[in-house]
């Protein structure tokens, strides 16, 4: 890598890092974070390189630990002839950020699933105590297009929808029920569920009496879960997550930059760099558009990728690196991406 890249505003194409500073976006950070700590389960999905990881990395996660959450990215490994469990790799991923992990009863290794793991366990922090947990599964698509065991797949998602419905699984159920007269139960909860019947809805009292070792599990961990996705995969994940009603509603979903925020993008990182006119004039090489203006009010998308690998390339060229002309502009883009597969006039 040049010293050059090191030392430009712009990344290129490489994604934003835990404390860089990512411009044009503080908005989606903003709504994006505040969701993610409201809720228990949320997804982010957005077309491919569009930026969904340099927002988690530069954005949401300085926004986590500011509010005392421990954010825990995950990519997990779909090589089935690897032998770790998804399960082992959260776990993994949990102990290698500094969490310490206290069991409160013992679990079968071989059979425990992802409701039984965040109900067994307290989470800590060593000398700060309780641990929140925010984990983030980065490119999750990976899931849809790596694994080539179904079972596999289907397996995470069924364990996944125990944890966020807050259901415990019927096998742990029926282990607890046989033993329920040697401990004292937990609390007991019921619900109503309905069912068509006819042209009407009859009601079924389901008694969800579940008798629980009090010292066996907790209900207080606090485990927060994101997902990042492709947008072009949300009908295969929509699919798997059929029984999480709530993922329904709690995603977020990233646009394009619109020219409003291209242009902090290309004036905010070096005050003085670049007049306001030939961030336009740049915006205009890019998206081949000029039938707009920068007013505050959006009327074009600009591809974030394309963006960011313009201004670095552009930056490059420049030797002094103290100021971007309209000449600059003009003499360097025709070729500024070279054989990257984009074409600016």
């Amino acid at each position: 890598m040049k010293e050059e890249n090191l030392l430009a505003p712009w990344l290129g194409l490489q994604s934003y890092k835990e404390g860089q500073q990512l411009y044009g976006r503080d908005a989606d950070i903003q709504a994006l974070s505040q969701n993610v700590l409201a809720v228990k389960e949320m997804l982010l999905f957005g077309r491919s390189g569009i930026g969904k990881t340099s927002i988690v990395n530069a954005g949401l996660i300085p926004y986590a630990r500011l509010h005392n959450f421990v954010p825990i990215p995950i990519r997990l490994n779909h090589d089935n002839h690897a032998k770790t469990s998804y399960l082992n790799q959260i776990r993994e991923a949990i102990v290698s950020h500094g969490i310490v992990i206290q069991a409160l009863s013992s679990a079968n290794s071989e059979s425990e699933v992802i409701w039984e793991f965040f109900h067994r366990n307290e989470f800590y922090q060593p000398n700060k105590g309780r641990a929140k947990l925010l984990l983030i599964f980065d490119q999750f698509e990976e899931i849809f297009t790596l694994q080539s065991n179904a079972k596999e797949r289907r397996k995470f998602f069924v364990e996944m929808a125990d944890f966020f419905n807050d259901i415990m699984p019927h096998k742990i159920y029926e282990a607890q029920h046989e033993s329920s007269q040697n401990f004292d139960t937990g609390t007991c909860r019921e619900t109503t569920i309905y069912e068509i019947e006819n042209d009407g809805l009859s009601h079924l009292e389901i008694d969800f009496n579940l008798p629980y070792n009090r010292n066996d599990f907790t209900q207080k961990n606090e485990i927060h879960v994101l997902f990042t996705i492709r947008e072009d995969f949300l009908s295969d994940f929509e699919y798997y997550t059929a029984t999480i009603p709530l993922l329904r509603q709690h995603r977020y979903g990233l646009r394009p930059l619109n020219e409003e925020q291209a242009a902090e993008i290309i004036l905010r990182p070096k005050p003085g760099l670049i007049e306001k006119s030939v961030a336009k004039l740049i915006i205009e090489k890019i998206t081949q558009r000029s039938d707009f203006d920068l007013d505050g009010l959006p009327e074009i998308e600009v591809d974030a990728a394309v963006l960011s690998l313009y201004m670095c390339r552009l930056y490059q060229r420049i030797p002094t690196h103290d100021r971007i002309s309209a000449e600059d502009v003009q003499q360097l883009s025709s070729n500024i991406f070279g054989s990257a597969g984009f074409s600016v006039n």
